[in-house]
C-alpha cells in the first residue's frame, strides 16, 4: 500500500487494525480506533518529547528513521486532514533537530517544529497539548474533544512500516540502562520477550540491593518477577544499585501542610486535600475534585518531606471511584430498562383488555345467535314427532 492516496481511508484504517498498532506513548489505546474518534481534527500533534530520566528511544528512531517518520506523518495527514501539523521536541536534543528540518525542507506540507524545554512532565500528552496549543483539555475529557489528535514517534513509525513495508507490530524500541548494565542503549525487541533473557543479553551486574524499574524513573513500577515478557506499550528498562543506607524503607509521617505537593503538581490539583479526603474515605468528594484527571507523574510524591506516597493512594481511590461510577451507569441502565419494561406491559394490558372486550362481545352474540339456533331445532323436531304421531293415530283409527 505504498500508494496509499489510492485507496480509501476505511481501508488504510482496516489495515493499521489489522497490523495490532497500538499507542506507544505508554496509553497503549488502539490507534484505528483513535482516528475513527477523532472526525474533525484540526490540529495534530506529534511527540517527540522524552523528560524521563535515562529513556532515548525516540531520539534514537529519529537519528535512523527520519525519512519514515517523515512519511508516516503524511500518512496521518491524509487520514486526518488537520489544518496545522505540529512536532514537538526536547530543546537538548540538537541533532534531532536539525534531521527533521533538513528532511521537511524536501516536502511542500507544512509541518512546525515546536522545540520545548526539557521539563519533567512536558511528554504527557494533555501538558504537550497545552504548551503548544494554549488549549486545555477538558476535565474528564480527551484531546479530540476539542480537534486534536496526539501520536507518538514509535506509533508513527509503525504505521509507516504497516502501510508501506506490510509489516504488524511485532517488535518496539526499547531503551536500557542504569548503572547495573555494561551495554546500555535502546535494543529493537520482540514483543513477549522475557526480562530477564534482556538483561542477560545486555550484561546485568547481579547485586544483592538492585532496582529494576519498567516504564520509566518516575512514573514507571519496580518488578520483582524478573520473568515477565515485554509488552506493546512498554518503553524502557532500569537497573541500578541501591545505596545500603536507603535498604531500609523510610516510615510514612502526618502530613505537615506544607503545600509543596500543591506547587509542583501539572494538572494544579490539591494533592493534599485528597489525601486527606481519601484518608476519610468521602469518595465522592474526591471525584469532585477531579481526582481522575492525575496522571501520575509522582511529582507530589518526590517532593513530600512526610514521604507519604500520595500517587499509591491516588491509585486505589481511582479503582473505587471508577468501579461506583460503573456500578451508577449499570443501575441507571438497569432503571430506563425496568421503566421501558413497565411501559411495554401497559401497552399490552390496554391491548389485551380491549381484546377481551371483543371477545366477551362476540361471543355473546354467537351465543345468542347458537341459542336461536338450538331452539329452533328442538322446535322443529318436536313438530316432526306431533306430526309421526298424528299419523300412527290415523293409522290406528283406520
Amino acid at each position: 500500500m505504498s500508494n496509499y492516496h489510492q485507496y480509501s481511508r476505511k481501508k488504510i484504517l482496516s489495515k493499521i487494525q489489522q497490523s495490532g498498532i497500538i499507542g506507544l506513548g505508554g496509553s497503549g489505546y488502539p490507534t484505528a480506533k483513535k482516528i475513527k474518534n477523532s472526525k474533525k481534527t484540526k490540529i495534530f500533534i506529534i511527540n517527540a518529547v522524552e523528560c524521563d530520566p535515562y529513556v532515548t528511544k525516540d531520539h534514537c528512531l529519529i537519528h535512523n528513521k527520519t525519512k519514515e517518520i517523515i512519511k508516516g506523518i503524511l500518512i496521518f495527514k491524509y487520514l486526518l486532514n488537520p489544518s496545522k501539523i505540529l512536532i514537538g521536541i526536547n530543546d537538548n536534543n540538537k541533532k534531532s533537530i536539525f534531521l527533521l528540518k533538513k528532511e521537511l525542507k524536501k516536502y511542500k506540507t507544512k509541518i512546525e517544529i515546536h522545540i520545548i524545554k526539557n521539563c519533567y512532565p512536558f511528554g504527557n500528552e494533555k501538558q504537550l497539548i497545552e504548551i503548544l496549543t494554549k488549549k486545555q483539555v477538558p476535565s474528564n475529557k480527551y484531546p479530540n474533544s476539542i480537534g486534536i489528535l496526539v501520536q507518538n514517534i514509535n506509533t508513527i513509525l509503525s504505521t509507516y512500516n504497516a502501510i508501506f513495508k506490510g509489516r504488524p507490530l511485532t517488535h518496539i524500541t526499547i531503551s536500557i540502562y542504569g548503572n547495573l548494565i555494561k551495554k546500555p542503549g535502546n535494543y529493537l525487541v520482540p514483543i513477549g520477550t522475557p526480562i530477564n533473557f534482556l538483561l542477560n543479553e545486555v550484561g546485568l551486574k547481579k547485586t544483592e540491593i538492585q532496582d529494576i524499574i519498567l516504564d520509566g524513573f518516575f512514573m514507571g513500577k519496580k518488578i520483582n518477577n524478573l520473568s515477565i515478557p515485554i509488552f506493546k506499550n512498554n518503553h524502557s528498562i532500569i537497573a541500578f544499585q541501591k545505596n545500603k543506607k536507603t535498604k531500609k524503607k523510610m516510615e510514612e509521617l502526618p502530613c505537615i501542610n506544607c503545600n509543596l505537593c500543591s506547587q509542583v503538581c501539572p494538572i494544579n490539583l490539591l494533592p493534599q486535600h485528597l489525601y486527606r479526603l481519601i484518608q476519610h474515605k468521602k469518595h465522592k468528594e474526591t471525584h469532585q475534585y477531579h481526582l481522575l484527571d492525575c496522571i501520575e507523574c509522582n511529582a507530589c510524591t518526590y517532593v513530600c518531606p512526610s514521604r507519604i506516597q500520595l500517587v499509591k493512594y491516588y491509585k486505589n481511590e481511582k479503582k473505587i471511584i471508577k468501579k461506583k461510577l460503573k456500578e451508577k451507569e449499570f443501575n441507571s441502565l438497569t432503571k430506563k430498562r425496568f421503566e421501558k419494561k413497565q411501559n411495554r406491559l401497559l401497552k399490552n394490558d390496554i391491548f389485551i383488555s380491549k381484546e377481551k372486550n371483543k371477545s366477551i362481545i362476540d361471543d355473546d352474540y354467537i351465543n345468542k345467535n347458537s341459542s336461536n339456533d338450538k331452539y329452533k331445532s328442538i322446535v322443529s323436531k318436536a313438530i316432526k314427532r306431533a306430526r309421526l304421531k298424528k299419523v300412527n293415530i290415523k293409522i290406528k283409527t283406520k
